[in-house]
């Protein structure tokens, strides 16, 4: 495991802001349907605001769902919530155009279905995305090598 030249991101989520209002600061090209109704403010947090320090964490293999967070709470991280994601997101534009960012504690589950919020780009697109954790559009393990999670020391 190897963090991004070990910068850490400090920002503050601000949660008198809306989901839409996150959003739309994020200035994304696309967005997934019904990430706004997916993830909303937890009602602990509303009218907060809380300064964070993150970093982003690649694990540089193929690796499921279940397998990045043992890996990540045993370096004495926890994946970032979705609303973490996004002010990252907001903040640090130019880093989802070099690979996919996934935030872990995200889960939104309907049934059978899973999924996390994950940022990216298929350029010139920059994306705001729910990525199945099924693994409909995985091979062979939730995550590709490429991608990075965004994360936070306990």
């Amino acid at each position: 495991m190897e963090t991004l030249s070990g910068i850490i991101f400090n920002f503050t989520v601000d949660y008198t802001r809306s989901v839409e209002e996150m959003v739309k600061a994020g200035k994304y090209n696309w967005l997934d349907n019904n990430v706004i109704d997916r993830y909303p403010i937890p009602k602990g947090k509303l009218g907060q605001l809380e300064n964070i320090s993150t970093e982003l964490i690649h694990l540089n293999r193929l690796i499921y769902y279940e397998d990045a967070i043992k890996e990540i709470e045993k370096e004495g991280y926890r994946g970032a919530t979705a609303h973490e994601t996004m002010v990252f997101g907001e903040k640090n534009l130019e880093l989802q155009e070099e690979f996919p960012i996934f935030s872990l504690e995200s889960v939104w589950q309907i049934e059978a279905y899973r999924a996390v919020l994950g940022l990216s780009c298929d350029y010139p697109s920059r994306s705001l995305f729910n990525y199945d954790l099924n693994g409909a559009f995985s091979i062979g393990g939730d995550f590709p090598a490429i991608c990075r999670f965004l994360v936070v020391r306990k």
